[in-house]
């Protein structure tokens, strides 16, 4: 790894000052000990997976480069090649996509997480993780869920816009066979519904409750 930055041209320096910037806000939020093993449990991960989520965890663009200095510092001499990051980002966008989270590749820079808030309430026990099964082979395309389910949210609503039914009624009626949460976060981000309350950890059988916004209808 090249750590001569006297040698460095100076739009790289200025670019390594940008991501140091970023990454000690990061730091100050997000990045201690215990915050990489609680992710690291909450998710399921690998200590390497936790490390680079935790980096993403500000919800800033993160060059690839600073991305790989933060998770490998202490392993500079034994640190694989820069090109295992696009690996580990991979694996992390399968285990954190059941939460509703998403990693977004910046083009030709490096990644950022789509929804610092959500993992904060992740973390938080605030969303409750969705259930972890294999999707059925003949399972429709993600447009069609989302249609299905706005569907019975429409025809359940009451006078004032509102639908509350538990997750496995939703389930049933749309003719769901894969996990619920992240279509209805999907939902949320395209304006379509405002998520009033949902299932959590400690209550899993309390039901959505969500306004459909005008623009669904």
């Amino acid at each position: 790894m090249d750590t001569n930055y006297e040698t460095w041209p100076k739009d790289r320096l200025i670019a390594k000052i940008y991501d140091l910037e970023a990454m000690v806000e990061s730091l100050k939020v997000f990045n201690t000990d215990n915050m990489v093993l609680s992710i690291k449990e909450k998710f399921k991960l690998t200590l390497t997976e936790a490390r680079f989520l935790t980096a993403l965890g500000d919800g800033r663009p993160h060059s690839k480069r600073a991305l790989f200095e933060y998770v490998y510092h202490d392993q500079f001499d034994d640190a694989p090649e820069m090109k295992i990051i696009d690996v580990f980002i991979c694996k992390l966008r399968k285990k954190i996509f059941p939460f509703g989270l998403k990693i977004e590749t910046i083009h030709s820079s490096g990644y950022k997480l789509h929804d610092r808030e959500l993992l904060a309430q992740v973390m938080n026990g605030e969303v409750a993780q969705a259930i972890t099964e294999e999707y059925s082979s003949d399972r429709r395309r993600n447009g069609e869920n989302e249609r299905a389910i706005l569907s019975v949210l429409i025809a359940e609503m009451d006078s004032s816009g509102r639908t509350k039914l538990p997750a496995r009624v939703i389930a049933r009626k749309s003719g769901l066979t894969v996990p619920l949460l992240p279509i209805m976060v999907r939902l949320a981000n395209k304006g379509k519904i405002q998520i009033k309350s949902q299932p959590t950890r400690n209550n899993k059988l309390a039901p959505w409750v969500v306004q459909v916004r005008a623009r669904a209808l």
